[in-house]
């Protein structure tokens, strides 16, 4: 089904927010698809009874899974090879119509990301 979505990413250690993505998207209930619009980059986020996955894909490749009982794993696969980071998920809220989901990324115990993700979804009128 095609619905209106709109990500926002709120940056959990500054507190600032910005819109991510305002756009048409796929859904099915358990897969979410769509496109960046000022970098074309293509997303995919993947539901399962476990785990929320976010993958973006673009000149670097972005998978990150985070299960509901806290842990989680990113991969980042680029020309210069495959890096693997820690992920914890601190937080995860699945609606039918609002996925959100706070995390961080480590790399060696720093954290190197700490964000909080919200897809707003709406079916097309």
């Amino acid at each position: 089904m095609k619905v209106r979505l709109q990500l926002i990413s709120v940056n959990l250690d500054t507190n600032e927010s910005q819109v991510l993505a305002d756009c048409a998207a796929l859904f099915d209930g358990e897969r979410l698809l769509y496109q960046e619009k000022d970098t074309g980059a293509k997303h995919q986020i993947t539901l399962s009874d476990e785990c929320l996955k976010i993958q973006r894909n673009a000149d670097v490749t972005s998978i990150t899974a985070l299960r509901k009982d806290g842990g989680g794993n990113t991969r980042i696969i680029s020309e210069y090879g495959v890096m693997e980071l820690d992920a914890v998920c601190e937080y995860m809220h699945l609606t039918d119509t609002l996925w959100t989901v706070a995390y961080r990324i480590e790399n060696q115990g720093e954290v190197t990301l700490h964000q909080k993700l919200e897809w707003h979804m709406a079916q097309f009128v």
